[in-house]
């Protein structure tokens, strides 16, 4: 505003020297330059654009409806929101429904397993008009919704009724097991209300009581976390769906109280990741050698001089620990020095940034075509040339025995130099990779993402050789979502096609999902409550869609019922620019003193 007073102020003055001074037109100088001012701020002020707020254009009411499962969960108020929502619309209202999605209210029950309500909120304004919501207060995005969208906005609220229960809120249960190994899963357990007597757990496969007990909580609303173990070979080699239960007297709402978790155990020793440093290197490369391999993962990592812990449970450990874990390893993935930890001779290694070897620091580019050798086949469809550059590189010749899988160049230039090298001596199979940066790959996501995948799949995949269950293929798809959560896909090849046709087998049906990716290679699909194994072109998987949801156990409502001010229907943002009188105003002043001088004759 400053600027543009100073803007008006020169234009006046200006005029004023130009027709008062100069021409000594009097009076008649004093109103050109102001009609040259007033032209002159406010084409200022349309360069600028200022907003305020002002009443909506009245027009056909728009009522949001909360779809959301927690309308539908015990002490829920969905017949009564249903019944006011449609009355408020009216026979001219607009009725939408919004949770994970917006869109016309069809079904009889509310489906959405998320309450999201900007975008709701920005397609009611566009089509303009009052704005009402009718919701039940628990609001997942309220704090990201812009004030400008919640002004003026009626919020009726219908709470949820006050109801004891008791909800199995989180399971943490490893995805992959050797079968010599016990299985230990953390729950998270939530309680509010007035429960009667002790809360139950029990641990289920396929109608079999693995583990159960009793035990109390603190008093409700609470929450307790327990740890759950289960002993060595309770699970046969296989892919098994586990259930985990929770009961106590009182309980209303049962729908929570049951989580499912798949989980693979094999025959195979697991891999044994050591990381010493634990940088983002080794903290990615863990992760991804966990996700990739199809084989138990066993982590760990240096924390202080000698202090080791395991980095799933993040419990100390000491050296005999690792020792042995490295003697009864299928491979050994090392972020460091091997030689304190006793390598039996025939087992894989996979070293990264071997110590005693000085790093050439620098961007350090990685180079093609991919040289040939046993990774060529995975490692070829992968542009190289497009990744972030590395922070520096060992740059090893290697020996004459070995074969180069990557090589990079500094800056682009100079010759290409080793990067991974591989070698096979005897029954041993080695991979030793001389870099640093690779957390950009990560970090970076997309194509960098995937090619940091690709090379440790592939390296994985030779080192094991055969000893392994088949990796992740092109297409992947979660294991476990919630009721109300499409089923995430995700295509693990370059150049993601337009559609698939995947074929889902369940006990009751065997139906036909088309999937559409976007760019990134993402497609979703919305099942219902069960288990299922999909394939699509040899490939296959299985997917538990869980009859819990977040919107099952009750919060703390985060919006209370209100009204705009008496007289208001809603305010709306507005821009200068959007009205017209403003550019009629600017054009009237420049021509009524261009009028002007023509008839005082001046040029």
């Amino acid at each position: 505003m400053v600027l543009i007073v100073a803007i008006v102020a020169a234009a006046f003055a200006l005029g004023l020297w130009v027709y008062v001074l100069r021409e000594d037109l009097g009076a008649e100088g004093v109103g050109l330059a102001t009609l040259r001012a007033a032209g002159v701020g406010l084409l200022a002020l349309l360069l600028l654009n200022p907003s305020w707020l002002d009443d909506a254009v009245p027009g056909r009411t728009t009522v949001l409806l909360d779809r959301s499962l927690s309308f539908h969960a015990a002490g829920g108020q969905w017949e009564t929101a249903r019944d006011t929502a449609r009355r408020i619309a009216g026979p001219r209202g607009r009725l939408l429904g919004f949770g994970a999605t917006v869109g016309p209210v069809e079904d009889s029950v509310p489906l959405d397993g998320d309450s999201r309500l900007r975008e709701a909120l920005t397609v009611a304004r566009g089509l303009g008009g009052p704005v009402t919501v009718v919701t039940d207060g628990e609001l997942t995005d309220l704090a990201t919704i812009p004030p400008q969208l919640l002004n003026g906005v009626e919020m009726v609220v219908l709470p949820r009724h006050d109801v004891p229960g008791v909800a199995l809120l989180h399971v943490d249960l490893p995805t992959t097991v050797a079968r010599d190994d016990s299985v230990v899963a953390t729950v998270v357990i939530g309680t509010w209300g007035q429960l009667g007597g002790r809360v139950s757990l029990e641990v289920t496969l396929d109608g079999r009581r693995l583990r159960g007990g009793q035990f109390d909580l603190p008093p409700p609303p609470a929450t307790a976390r327990r740890a759950v173990v289960l002993p060595p070979r309770a699970l046969a080699p296989g892919t098994h769906v586990v259930a985990f239960r929770v009961a106590a007297d009182g309980d209303v709402e049962l729908r929570d109280n049951v989580r499912l978790r798949t989980i693979t155990v094999t025959d195979v020793a697991p891999i044994v990741v050591i990381l010493d440093p634990p940088d983002w290197d080794g903290r990615f490369l863990a992760a991804v050698v966990a996700d990739v391999s199809g084989v138990p993962v066993r982590g760990f990592a240096r924390v202080a001089g000698e202090s080791w812990i395991e980095t799933r449970k993040g419990t100390g450990v000491t050296a005999t620990t690792i020792r042995q874990a490295v003697t009864g390893a299928s491979l050994v993935v090392a972020r460091g020095d091997l030689t304190a930890w006793g390598v039996p001779g025939t087992t894989p290694v996979w070293r990264w940034s071997v110590e005693g070897e000085a790093p050439q620091l620098g961007e350090w580019y990685l180079s093609g075509p991919v040289p040939s050798s046993p990774l060529l086949a995975d490692l070829a469809r992968v542009e190289w040339d497009s990744l972030p550059p590395l922070l520096a590189a060992n740059a090893r010749r290697g020996t004459a025995d070995s074969w180069t899988v990557l090589a990079a160049r500094e800056g682009r230039r100079g010759p290409p130099r080793p990067l991974v090298v591989g070698s096979t001596s005897g029954s041993r199979r080695e991979l030793v990779t001389g870099g640093d940066g690779f957390y950009r790959w990560m970090l970076r996501g997309g194509a960098g993402l995937e090619a940091f995948r690709t090379l440790v799949a592939a390296g994985t995949d030779w080192l094991l050789a055969s000893d392994r269950p088949a990796r992740r293929g092109r297409l992947d798809a979660l294991r476990v979502v919630q009721r109300g959560v499409p089923v995430g896909f995700q295509w693990r090849a370059d150049s993601p096609p337009d559609s698939v046709a995947v074929t889902l087998q369940s006990a009751t049906a065997d139906t036909v999902v088309v999937l559409r990716f976007d760019v990134e290679g993402r497609a979703s699909a919305s099942l219902d409550p069960g288990t299922y194994q999909w394939q699509w072109d040899g490939e296959r998987g299985s997917i538990v869609v869980e009859e819990y949801s977040d919107e099952w156990p009750p919060r703390d409502g985060v919006v209370r019922s209100e009204r705009p001010a008496d007289g208001v229907t809603s305010r709306v943002e507005a821009y200068l620019r959007q009205r017209w009188w403003a550019f009629a105003l600017v054009i009237v002043a420049f021509v009524g003193e261009w009028a002007w001088r023509q008839r005082r004759g001046l040029p």
